[in-house]
């Protein structure tokens, strides 16, 4: 990867991948933001916080973590067809690109892995309309880590910097309605979030995001 300015912003979940992802940014950019987005079908920000207390060694101490609320309602709600994680991941773009905006970055990064892209936001023609529909806001999409190749690849990694090899995330209480879809409707679903992409971005101004907690690593709170 060559990074086009100093300042990225990754959407953090606090997992394998966005925890590698996070490692490898901070040797590529300047400044990291690290966005951690819940809502009300996401539950366990104990965990994430718990890794944020792990990657203090490996990360800058002035690496900013923030906390964002999920929008209630965005442009192109009413788009969606089948029950994917698709909205979810239209609110975290949005999300992610009104704080590169606001940080000057243009960089936004996801910890997207081949060995996830069978997952509608991962599969490769959905990040092609990811990458497309970003740049149109001069925002360049970075994946770290999508040449990982399978989850005990990703364990392994972690294992090399001695970090929990568990996915140290929110528990999504709505994954049990995501479904498979086959290839032709896969391809309309992926297009209507696509369309709901364009839509979020082109308000992107109006877009409110209300910010639950927001700290340099160096500063983050001890917890009980």
């Amino acid at each position: 990867m060559n990074p086009p300015s100093g300042t990225c912003v990754l959407l953090f979940s606090g997992g394998r991948d966005s925890t590698i992802s996070a490692i490898q940014l901070s040797d590529l950019f300047e400044r990291l933001i690290l966005v951690t987005v819940t809502s009300q079908h996401l539950v366990g920000m104990d965990a994430v916080y718990r890794r944020l207390v792990e990657l203090k060694p490996y990360l800058s101490s002035k690496t900013r973590w923030i906390h964002a609320l999920q929008p209630t309602e965005m442009p192109g709600d009413q788009l969606f067809h089948a029950a994917t994680c698709l909205p979810c991941h239209r609110s975290y773009t949005a999300i992610g690109a009104v704080l590169a905006e606001r940080f000057k970055a243009d960089s936004l990064a996801f910890g997207y892995t081949s060995y996830q892209s069978t997952w509608a936001e991962q599969t490769p023609y959905a990040i092609d309309c990811l990458k497309r529909t970003l740049l149109s806001r001069g925002i360049h999409l970075i994946l770290p880590v999508y040449d990982i190749a399978s989850k005990d690849d990703a364990i392994a990694e972690l294992k090399k910097y001695q970090l929990s090899p568990v996915a140290l995330e929110q528990k999504c209480i709505q994954q049990q309605f995501n479904i498979a879809l086959d290839q032709e409707r896969l391809k309309e679903e992926v297009d209507l979030w696509h369309r709901a992409l364009i839509n979020a971005l082109a308000v992107l101004d109006e877009i409110q995001i209300e910010i639950a907690a927001e700290y340099e690593l160096s500063d983050l709170p001890e917890r009980g």
